[in-house]
Parts: structure tokens; sequence; C-alpha cells
């Protein structure tokens, strides 16, 4: 499993506990099946963007409270540190560069589409900052 899978995986673990869900409440809250959510959790699949973002809706998070590592008060990020979640066959690209804090209410992501690409989602809750770069 790569960093992010397991990254993803522990997150969406300590978050169902947190909100104290069972895998079906947190399937019928998101959308995305029980058991694509325990084959996560479990660290045996890879969500896509669509995915992540359906789950990240439907719990009311950020789409990085899924992806963010541990913090620290000060930390230096280095896109060759970054691990791009990818959509459309790779010609998406989503950097997650200052993961969601919960008390600012505020994420910054870099996303690459090639020519062509699109990308659609639905927006995150009143009050929300979201910055995207995209190129």
């Amino acid at each position: 499993m790569d960093a992010m899978s397991s990254r993803i995986s522990e997150n969406l673990r300590q978050i169902r506990k947190e909100k104290k869900l069972s895998l079906d409440s947190m399937a019928e809250q998101t959308g995305v099946s029980k058991s694509m959510l325990g084959q996560i959790e479990r660290g045996e699949s890879s969500p896509t963007v669509a995915t992540l973002w359906k789950i990240a809706t439907g719990l009311h998070i950020s789409f990085t409270a899924l992806l963010e590592g541990r913090q620290t008060e000060t930390q230096l990020i280095r896109r060759g540190e970054v691990s791009p979640l990818l959509s459309d066959e790779g010609r998406f690209r989503l950097f997650p560069f200052f993961p969601y804090d919960a008390e600012r209410r505020f994420e910054m992501l870099s996303i690459e589409l090639e020519p062509g690409t699109r990308s659609e989602s639905v927006p995150h809750e009143d009050g929300t900052e979201e910055f995207v770069l995209v190129f």
C-alpha cells in the first residue's frame, strides 16, 4: 500500500470512529457502498477522486481531511513531496498542498488538467474557504 492510500485508510477509519458511524450508516450518508468503504479502510482499494469527493461531501468534511497527515506548527511543503491524486487516466492531477484546517475552514489545492479535461464537484459547506490553483 502506498503512503497516500495508507493515509486515506487511517483517516477514513478515524473519522468514522469520531462520528460514531457504522459502515452501513456511512454508506447511507455517502452513497459509497459498505464493501467499498471497508476496502478503503483496510487499504485494499485506492479510491478515485470522485469516490473520495462523495465520501467527503456525504460526511460534511473537507476533501483533504481524508488526505492529510499529522500536522506540526510549521510545515515546508515541496511539490515533489506531495503525492497527486489521479483521475481521467492521469489527465487530472490534484495536489493537496494545505490540508483542510477545521478551525479556519480553509484548504488549498493545486489541480493540473490536460487540455480537454473537465472537473466538476459539489461545493463545500458555507463559510469554507477553498483556494484552488488550476494549471
